[in-house]
């Protein structure tokens, strides 16, 4: 079959199915007011390979002409559902026009009233988006860790990437058609403007024979054209620099991560996407996306005399931002999200709720011994509390009244930690455990980055100057991992101040004012000042070279201090004899720790990948509210550190209970924030009140979170709980129901 048949073949195909399966989106288009508007269809790769296997190869194989073919389709269809739409409004058989016979180049709008006319009209200007599935590459073979998908054997085939946006570019016009004129006989025709060269290609003859040629009608032979530029076709184009985002292949051994790396600079190449009709400004810098494209060659300006440079880009067919919903709902994940209903299940069964929760928070960075604390803060960190348009929604639906009338101020629901230790206490190898964990992540130097390098840069290209996105508006909707943050200057440390709180980033350069979106999570770590071990004698303030405006804002501070505790040291010395049990290789052995972390009838720790889906269940799922019981312990709290006197205390430390209670009950899936999160919350603060005061609780050393001795303690995880419970209540006078 010739390319002409089998486009023919196609077209025929593809009409069935939108008439069949996509009709009500084609009424949808036919509705819209505004005619002139590009407006995209999307049409799923996968939903049409179900359909028809043969037709989605088809497309796979041959995107260019097949997307010309779908969307002659598209206007075919169109012109049969509007018949079928004003003859069901004058009373006549809606069923009787046919598609199949209706001839794509003599099919014409039919002549309908005026009411009818202003209801309904076809729209010339529908593009066909297909979107693929994730790593989608025409069967070639998968790409290596940090390949781009930007290759030479890739041009001209269908390809799927997913990154973060770096840099958008000015929206621009193009001219995507120009308007032809027979000198012969007058027939006006359009032709198509190559993309690369920006030439056409004109026909050989004057192509009105092809379309309304017919028995007594003359066949013009005229080969000479001249333009009509007064009726050319432009449309919006934009260029933007996509940052792809690679899964890794590491090797989980006993020295860390080997093998790919998933933050390293290799693994996030930079590829150029081309944006046109109505994908043109859709999204901006720090946005995470999904895009379906071909990989072009991509010319640029070359001086008269020097070698030409061709680059390669992508031209983007379909776009999608993506949300947490989207990433979400990307996860095929019925089963392992089962296999979390059915330990929690178990869990509640077995009346060891909290045994089970620490099996979880002991699978997060497993080389490191102990620094329960720590773990529990970080994974809290990684959940997050509850956002004001997350409980709006959930208010609407017990009310019934309209989520997007009710006007609230928004609070952050992202979690700040900050992790002060002496040297070599673990705080690199928590962070790069972060970033493997968490689907979005960015780690950068505090010592080493600068305040545009953290915020956004203005460049310069073609002329133009155009924001590029620093490591805060990468990590947008993910975590920020700054190590050494202690490093950055005053000028450079107070651009996060408007970071962490407003989540925005407002930016005013090179004549560009623009507000970026940073909804993210700072992970920051430091030594004390130069480098020293953290001397109990003096306060936080004293030992830290960071401004107490940019302290008030972390909602945990944790002190990891090397105590010269010859248990403790036995204790991890063995933890390290059996991480590297054979060979090097990673064993997590969890029942010979004589029964150091009882995960007997809950199963042995989890892998990065169960952790990071878990993660993200607890996030799409769980919302929870705040129950009275919790409101009291909180409120408590919150009075007895403002009287403390020690340090200074304002409202954002309640603000911060509230997220760290919420978070822990993401983390315990439950719906409602109950006593027992509120407990764990208040002692996570407490713990990093100060050094050797105990805090305002007095908790002691072998119940204190972020103390070695916590770890150390045999006693079981749900008698530590209650005990800390009965501390809390009794200390704070607090009557629970």
């Amino acid at each position: 079959m010739s390319q002409s048949d089998s486009l023919k073949w196609l077209e025929r195909e593809i009409s069935d199915y939108l008439y069949k399966r996509k009709r009500q989106d084609i009424v949808r288009l036919l509705l819209n007011a505004q005619p002139e508007d590009h407006q995209g269809l999307p049409l799923s790769l996968t939903e049409l390979g179900v359909w028809n296997l043969e037709v989605a190869e088809y497309v796979f194989n041959n995107p260019i002409q097949s997307i010309e073919a779908i969307e002659t389709g598209i206007l075919r269809v169109q012109n049969v559902v509007l018949q079928e739409l004003v003859a069901k409004q004058e009373g006549g058989d809606e069923e009787g026009i046919a598609w199949e016979q209706q001839d794509v180049g003599k099919v014409s709008t039919p002549v309908v009233s005026l009411s009818q006319r202003h209801r309904y009209s076809v729209k010339e200007n529908v593009h066909a988006r297909l979107f693929g599935p994730a790593g989608m590459m025409n069967g070639l073979a998968p790409l290596s860790p940090g390949q781009s998908v930007a290759r030479s054997e890739l041009v001209d085939c269908l390809v799927t990437l997913t990154g973060t946006v770096a840099r958008t570019g000015v929206v621009k016009v193009l001219e995507s058609r120009k308007l032809f004129e027979c000198a012969s006989c007058g027939y006006k025709f359009a032709v198509v403007v190559d993309d690369f060269t920006n030439d056409v290609s004109l026909p050989q003859q004057c192509p009105s024979s092809s379309s309304t040629g017919g028995v007594g009608s003359s066949v013009c032979t005229g080969g000479t054209f001249r333009q009509c530029p007064s009726d050319n076709t432009f449309t919006n184009y934009q260029e933007i620099y996509v940052q792809e985002v690679h899964s890794s292949d590491e090797v989980y051994t006993s020295h860390g991560y080997q093998g790919g790396d998933r933050t390293s600079s290799n693994s996030r190449k930079a590829v150029t996407v081309i944006l046109q009709d109505d994908l043109a400004d859709c999204c901006q810098i720090g946005d995470e996306v999904h895009i379906t494209g071909i990989v072009i060659r991509h010319g640029s300006t070359t001086p008269v005399g020097a070698k030409a440079v061709v680059t390669l880009a992508v031209k983007a067919v379909s776009l999608v931002v993506q949300d947490d919903q989207d990433t979400h709902s990307a996860l095929n994940k019925d089963t392992m999200y089962a296999k979390f209903e059915e330990f929690w299940t178990s869990a509640r069964v077995q009346g060891s709720i909290f045994t089970a929760r620490d099996v979880i928070v002991n699978s997060l960075c497993p080389m490191l011994s102990g620094m329960f604390g720590v773990k529990l803060s970080v994974l809290l960190m990684l959940l997050g509390g509850v956002s004001q348009h997350d409980i709006t929604d959930q208010e609407s639906q017990f009310d019934g009244t309209d989520a997007g009338s009710v006007k609230r101020k928004a609070s952050r629901a992202d979690i700040h930690v900050l992790l002060v230790g002496d040297p070599g206490t673990g705080k690199s190898q928590i962070q790069k455990f972060v970033t493997h964990v968490c689907p979005k992540a960015v780690i950068t130097s505090g010592s080493s980055a600068s305040s545009a390098g953290l915020t956004a840069a203005a460049v310069k290209e073609n002329g133009q100057w155009t924001l590029e996105a620093g490591a805060l508006v990468l990590a947008n909707g993910g975590v920020c991992c700054i190590d050494e943050i202690d490093g950055l200057k005053q000028s450079e440390s107070s651009a996060l101040h408007e970071v962490m709180e407003q989540q925005t980033c407002s930016l005013a350069k090179a004549g560009m004012v623009s507000t970026l979106q940073t909804k993210v999570s700072v992970f920051g770590t430091c030594n004390p000042k130069g480098n020293r071990r953290i001397d109990p004698r003096k306060t936080l303030d004293e030992q830290l070279a960071l401004s107490s405006p940019l302290l008030s804002r972390f909602d945990i501070i944790l002190l990891l201090l090397d105590d010269m505790n010859p248990a403790a040291d036995a204790v991890i010395v063995d933890h390290i004899l059996n991480m590297r049990g054979h060979a090097g290789d990673v064993v997590l052995d969890t029942k010979s720790r004589e029964g150091k972390e009882p995960h007997d009838s809950l199963g042995d720790m989890w892998d990065i990948e169960m952790l990071r889906n878990y993660i993200q269940w607890c996030k799409m799922k769980f919302h929870p509210l705040l129950s009275q019981d919790a409101k009291r312990v909180l409120i408590s709290y919150y009075q007895a550190r403002r009287s403390f006197g020690s340090d200074h205390v304002t409202v954002r430390f309640f603000e911060s209970l509230i997220r760290l209670s919420q978070a822990h009950a993401k983390l315990m899936a439950r719906h409602e924030v109950g006593i027992h999160d509120a407990v764990v919350a208040i002692c996570l603060a407490d713990a990093s009140i100060g050094i050797t005061d105990g805090g305002v609780l007095q908790i002691p050393s072998n119940l204190r979170m972020g103390e070695m001795g916590y770890y150390m303690n045999t006693e079981s995880a749900e008698v530590k709980v209650d005990t800390l419970k009965s501390i809390v209540l009794e200390t704070l006078d607090v009557q629970s129901d």
